[in-house]
């Protein structure tokens, strides 16, 4: 039966006095459960978008904390380090709006975004601390201070300050952070000493530091 026979085949049964099935419950709940949600989506991304406006960040922000501190529970299941991990999302997402971030999508979806970001930092450090504690990675580099400042910035900003850079600096920071080698295979993969790659990546922080810093 073609798309123009079925309209016209409900007419015909409409005429014959032939009701159409009911719609069965459990799909007419649904449907009502997803409009409601909607409508609540809706309803909380016009209340973001007024804070924002309104540049009421702390109170942006605690609208979410609670959820922040639950999905950050149930993603790392040990309730000290899930709480570590939540402030560090609530201190990332007041730096981004207070230096007026535009957000493409809703912020409850940058809130979603960070909180993955986060916990994904988490569990690599993690496993770096283990490993050295496990003694199988000789390489592995110690935490250093300045990391902290790579843990507060994404990915795409991270990108975007290192088009800025010259491009040693660039290959240095693309290794060591995005593909997390150890400063020695790192120093491997662009044919220079281990020093000398030591001493290119504490330029390449400076420099990345001192356009944070802009």
């Amino acid at each position: 039966m073609g798309a123009t026979a079925i309209p016209a085949a409900r007419a015909g049964a409409s005429a014959a006095g032939i009701r159409p099935p009911p719609v069965p419950y459990e799909t007419r709940k649904m449907s009502s459960v997803a409009a409601r949600r909607d409508d609540s989506m809706d309803a909380h991304d016009a209340r973001d978008a007024r804070l924002i406006a309104g540049r009421r960040f702390d109170e942006l922000v605690a609208a979410y904390y609670e959820v922040i501190v639950q999905r950050c529970w149930l993603r790392i299941r040990d309730r000290s380090d899930a709480f570590d991990v939540a402030q560090n999302v609530v201190v990332r997402l007041l730096f981004q709006l207070s230096k007026g971030k535009r957000f493409s999508v809703p912020f409850r979806v940058v809130v979603h975004k960070r909180i993955d970001w986060e916990v994904k930092r988490f569990f690599a450090r993690r496993r770096k601390e283990w490993l050295r504690r496990a003694d199988l990675d000789e390489t592995a580099e110690p935490w250093r201070e300045e990391d902290s400042l790579l843990a507060i910035l994404d990915r795409d900003e991270i990108e975007g300050l290192l088009e800025r850079l010259p491009e040693r600096d660039r290959e240095i920071l693309e290794l060591v952070y995005f593909e997390d080698l150890p400063i020695s295979r790192a120093a491997e993969r662009l044919g220079i000493t281990r020093n000398a790659a030591d001493q290119r990546l504490f330029r390449a922080r400076q420099r990345l530091k001192d356009l944070v810093d802009e």
